[in-house]
């Protein structure tokens, strides 16, 4: 291989790194787990062995959280290309960045008894294009027939100068 295909081949190798689950970023497995119904088995079954886990007791109630994140961060490789470098950073697209995590309690039995879901989603823009920044959030707790959902929805676009 030549200097150039060396070169190039290690931009787009460099130009994105993922981490964690991306299963939490799916609605579809994200609505399955149930408050009050789901178990730890079900949750396992669905995103596997959790990131981080821990075992809380208040007023002899013991509360046991999985907690899952995944992140994914591409670059435009273009950018590390001399001049053509340039041009992305006049026209956008810049980059994306995607996070998202899924946190669930379970009670003494090992049933789910809240949830917590987090997404976020960043589009670099350049000269050209905006910057775009999404993020949303929800928690559920209570049982199957009593739920208390809290949710919030930002959606925002901020422009470079």
């Amino acid at each position: 291989m030549n200097r150039i295909s060396i070169l190039l081949a290690s931009l787009l190798l460099t130009a994105c790194a993922t981490s964690g689950n991306p299963a939490v970023l799916d609605q579809t497995i994200v609505s399955q787990i149930k408050i009050g119904q789901s178990t730890k088995e079900d949750v396992k079954r669905l995103f596997g062995e959790p990131n981080h886990t821990s075992i809380t007791q208040v007023l002899n109630q013991q509360t046991e959280v999985w907690a899952y994140g995944y992140a994914k961060h591409e670059t435009n490789p273009l950018l590390y290309v001399p001049v053509v470098g340039l041009f992305v950073l006049a026209a956008g697209r810049w980059g994306e960045h995607e996070s998202g995590s899924v946190a669930v309690s379970f009670d003494k039995d090992g049933i789910v008894r809240s949830m917590s879901k987090y997404k976020s989603g960043v589009t670099m823009g350049g000269l050209a294009t905006p910057t775009t920044i999404q993020t949303q959030s929800s928690t559920q707790s209570g049982t199957s027939t009593d739920p208390v959902r809290f949710q919030s929805q930002t959606n925002s676009n901020t422009s470079v100068p």
